[in-house]
């Protein structure tokens, strides 16, 4: 079990615990551990600055992370990475829990702010044509020709397109059929997929 104590004392033994932990029960990468300690160690220098009360690890509470959260978020650090903040911090806790250092995970209900996701880069009409035109008829190439049509036209991804793996959407026809949300979005006959 880690002993109790400040939030500085038997932090490097608990911390050294916590990551023999994760490497050999959890079997983490060593990058990963990296990231935690780093992590780790960036809130206990933000801690013994603006902890406040916060004198033991128990003491720590939701505001404490939220606080921590807000400053790093203000500093500029990017939502994914004060997500992985916020995911070392819920591991650690986690591992307090289970070694009975702490009674709860104040970090359980802390959420970092949405990462906006970016659209992907689209090919212009142009740029289709020509892959459209490459070289080519026998049966593969005719159905990879419909299938980037296919793409273009619906705005299909690859998981939406093949989504239990590469032959699961293939009927015993030869026929492709996709369904998309509830929806049957495209049949791809066998003269697409160059069997007819």
């Amino acid at each position: 079990m880690v002993a109790a104590g400040t939030v500085d004392d038997h932090t490097e033994p608990a911390l050294t615990a916590f990551l023999d932990y994760l490497h050999y029960e959890r079997r983490l990468s060593a990058r990963t551990l990296s990231g935690y300690r780093h992590d780790l160690e960036e809130f206990l220098a933000w801690l013994r600055d603006h902890g406040g009360a916060a004198s033991a690890w128990a003491d720590v509470d939701g505001q404490h992370i939220r606080s921590y959260a807000a400053t790093r978020h203000r500093q500029g650090l990017a939502p994914k990475s004060l997500q992985r903040h916020l995911s070392a911090i819920r591991a650690w806790y986690r591992f307090l829990l289970r070694e009975g250092r702490v009674q709860t995970n104040p970090a359980d209900g802390v959420r970092a702010p949405k990462v906006t996701r970016r659209l992907p880069h689209t090919l212009d009409a142009d740029q289709l044509g020509r892959l459209l035109e490459l070289p080519g008829d026998a049966p593969l190439d005719r159905r990879d020709r419909a299938i980037m049509e296919l793409f273009y036209s619906s705005g299909l991804r690859l998981a939406e397109l093949v989504p239990n793996g590469r032959n699961g959407n293939v009927a015993p026809e030869n026929t492709a059929i996709l369904a998309y949300k509830p929806f049957l979005l495209a049949v791809i006959a066998d003269v697409a997929l160059g069997q007819g």
